[in-house]
């Protein structure tokens, strides 16, 4: 388990993983499916051109640091992806961390995949419970059962969790293994 300064477990080492993934890869466009308090989303700034922060409680939005480049938005996730399908936005950096039910993941890895460029990264979090009892639902969920679902159909994706508490699921979205073969749509 990796351990803060302190000598305790650190339940939030995957923020630091995700930040390092953004500092190189510089997103264009950045989605955050359930931003609470913004713990994530506010330090993400700084390496993406364009945030969106997506949560259910109206609240979420008052710990958003306001600038031209984020954007809050009040809304259940399944509703935002029926929204996205209207304009067509799409995104080169989504993180799923919204409800862990595993209809819940399910359904918003099936409705932001779809929104998901070539060669993106939609990461899920909440994957790898430590135990029972951390499938809880206010906890981790059961959102894993849906990954191991995801993990054995492997179509336009390829997928790997890692293994330490509570879990975080890379999804790269690819047709080719180097993108620079990835067929470009006209």
């Amino acid at each position: 388990m990796p351990l803060r300064a302190d000598g305790k477990v650190d339940h939030k080492w995957h923020q630091n993983f995700i930040l390092n993934l953004a500092s190189t890869l510089r997103p264009e466009n950045y989605l955050e499916l359930g931003i609470y308090h913004c713990g994530l989303f506010n330090q993400m700034i700084p390496f993406a051109k364009n945030l969106t922060g997506v949560d259910i409680a109206p609240q979420a939005g008052d710990f958003m640091n306001k600038s031209s480049k984020t954007r809050f938005v009040c809304s259940s996730t399944d509703a935002y992806a029926e929204e996205l399908r209207k304009t067509g936005e799409t995104f080169d950096f989504i993180f799923i961390d919204a409800d862990h039910s595993k209809e819940a993941v399910h359904s918003d890895f099936t409705n932001y995949f779809e929104r998901l460029r070539p060669h993106g990264l939609l990461l899920l979090h909440d994957t790898h419970p430590i135990d029972d009892a951390a499938t809880d639902q206010a906890r981790c969920g059961d959102g894993h059962i849906a990954i191991n679902d995801f993990s054995h159909k492997n179509q336009n994706w390829e997928m790997m969790t890692i293994p330490l508490h509570p879990g975080l699921t890379i999804c790269r979205k690819r047709t080719t293994q180097l993108s620079w073969q990835e067929p470009q749509k006209v």
